[in-house]
């Protein structure tokens, strides 16, 4: 990640605090648009088991407006919905990950899952279920495999609809500087297609770089836009952001090791990173990517302590620190994309 101060040269505003009150009501309705975009039915309750929050094809199913169905216990609305969800003497039983599988009245067979959210004690503060409508068999016949592919591909779909989100998220928490992970994306997509990376690692890579700086909305505003050094304790809090990323994530079943992209972001192949000092072999391909994407693209924006370096100048940085602390080959394709072929990153 980098910082950024109050009032840019190009005289961007100020950066509102995480905990400004319209940031935080902006990103929870950027949230709350992107789960109710997806198909899936998606309802979260408290300990007791009554709604605090359902999307759009949770209401639809049960034929009653959302705001309508906030503080009913859940499994009033569709008790069938909640077959799958293990009950004892008509009190939920404590949410735990769990996968299960439902059939509503109408007959539509769907696979569930259910997530707890914690709180930094590692209490259960609310639960949150997804119901995914599996596809319908046709008599006497073996579903096919086009269904399924249909089916993961929903998932997927879903899945990059949840990382939107995240990514509408931190450019809201931090507007003065939110193309950052949309520029640092689409370096690292250009870059691991030159590689080549595989289809598989070239999406894991363009994703985990849209969101990689997640963690930052626990670092402090003042610490965020500073222009001058930070003291240690400031450093260390700055250093955080990847492991802060990895806890909101890793319980995610992403496709792609999402968590672990970001977590190794800014470690170094000679060991001197942060935050587990990995080395070489250690690295995912896809961090070694976006660890030299992300400091491109730092080196070509404003920031407090400096103007942008511009192309030539960053890419000498580069060149210093191939083979210590970044891969050669990200290095050489990175310097082959504006060298050679004139790329240029988007505004």
């Amino acid at each position: 990640m980098s910082r950024q101060q109050g009032q840019s040269r190009s005289g961007r505003p100020t950066a509102r605090p995480a905990t400004d009150p319209h940031t935080l009501n902006t990103a929870l309705r950027a949230w709350a648009a992107a789960i109710d975009a997806v198909s899936d039915l998606v309802f979260m309750h408290d300990e007791g088991g009554c709604l605090m929050r359902v999307n759009q094809a949770y209401a639809a199913r049960a034929g009653v407006p959302a705001g309508d169905l906030l503080g009913r216990p859940f499994r009033d609305v569709m008790p069938e919905a909640a077959g799958g969800l293990n009950a004892t003497e008509g009190k939920p039983a404590p949410c735990t990950l769990n996968e299960f599988e439902v059939a509503l009245a109408s007959g539509d067979a769907f696979s569930g899952r259910t997530q707890p959210l914690q709180d930094d004690s590692g209490g259960t503060t609310c639960c949150i279920h997804i119901l995914r409508q599996r596809p319908a068999a046709k008599a006497d016949t073996v579903p096919s495999v086009a269904s399924g592919q249909d089916d993961n591909g929903r998932l997927r779909r879903n899945l990059e609809a949840t990382i939107d989100a995240f990514a509408a998220a931190i450019e809201l928490n931090d507007p003065g500087n939110g193309s950052h992970g949309r520029r640092v994306a689409a370096l690292a997509q250009a870059i691991g297609t030159d590689l080549p990376l595989s289809p598989d690692q070239l999406e894991g890579t363009r994703l985990a770089a849209l969101i990689h700086d997640l963690g930052s909305f626990k670092i402090p505003i003042e610490v965020l836009v500073k222009p001058g050094k930070l003291t240690a304790v400031e450093r260390l809090l700055v250093q955080s952001h990847p492991e802060v990323a990895h806890r909101i994530l890793q319980n995610i079943e992403f496709p792609w090791p999402i968590a672990e992209i970001i977590l190794q972001h800014h470690e170094r192949i000679d060991g001197t990173g942060y935050p587990r000092g990995l080395a070489g072999s250690e690295l995912l391909i896809e961090a070694k990517v976006l660890a030299v994407a992300d400091a491109m693209e730092a080196m070509l924006s404003d920031r407090p302590y400096r103007p942008s370096l511009g192309v030539g100048a960053a890419l000498e940085e580069l060149a210093k620190q191939r083979g210590s602390s970044y891969d050669p080959a990200v290095v050489d394709a990175c310097t082959r994309l504006f060298a050679e072929q004139g790329f240029e990153l988007p505004g």
